[in-house]
C-alpha cells in the first residue's frame, strides 16, 4: 500500500512539474513590443527583408539613436554631427555569431543612404 501511495505521489509531481514547464513555454513574452515607439527606417528595412527579427532601442539625443536588434546579437548607433540626416557614423557592434547579420545591416544603411560612413566593429566588442 505505502509503496503505491509513493507511486501516486510521485506521477502527481510528476504532473506538476510538467504543467508548469507547458506554462512558462506557451505563455507570451514579457519583454515588451517587439518594435519600439520611436521606429527606425534602416531597421523597419532590414526586417521587412528578413535580416533581423526584432528590435528596440531609442533616440539617444537629439542627433544621436542607438537601436538593439535580435536580443542584442546586433547593435546599431548613429553618432550624429547635426546638418542633413546622414552626417555622422553608423557604428554596428555584433556578437561572433551574428557576422552576417551585421554585413547585411551594412548593405541596408547602404540602401537608405547615398554615402553613409559606416564602421563595423570588430565581433564581440560593445561599448
Amino acid at each position: 500500500m505505502t509503496r503505491q501511495a509513493g507511486l501516486i505521489g510521485l506521477g502527481a509531481a510528476a504532473a506538476l512539474v510538467a504543467g508548469i514547464g507547458i506554462y512558462f513555454a506557451a505563455r507570451p513574452s514579457t519583454t515588451g513590443p517587439c518594435l519600439p515607439r520611436s521606429r527606425n527606417e534602416i531597421l523597419d528595412r532590414a526586417r521587412a527583408q528578413g535580416v533581423i527579427n526584432c528590435y528596440r532601442g531609442a533616440l539617444t539625443s537629439r542627433s544621436s539613436w542607438q537601436y538593439v536588434a535580435d536580443g542584442g546579437e546586433v547593435m546599431v548607433r548613429f553618432l550624429g554631427a547635426g546638418g542633413s540626416s546622414n552626417a555622422g557614423v553608423f557604428r554596428i557592434n555584433y556578437r561572433a555569431s551574428a557576422t552576417r547579420k551585421a554585413g547585411a545591416m551594412a548593405r541596408v544603411i547602404h540602401e537608405v543612404f547615398a554615402h553613409p560612413r559606416v564602421a563595423l566593429a570588430p565581433a564581440g566588442v560593445f561599448p
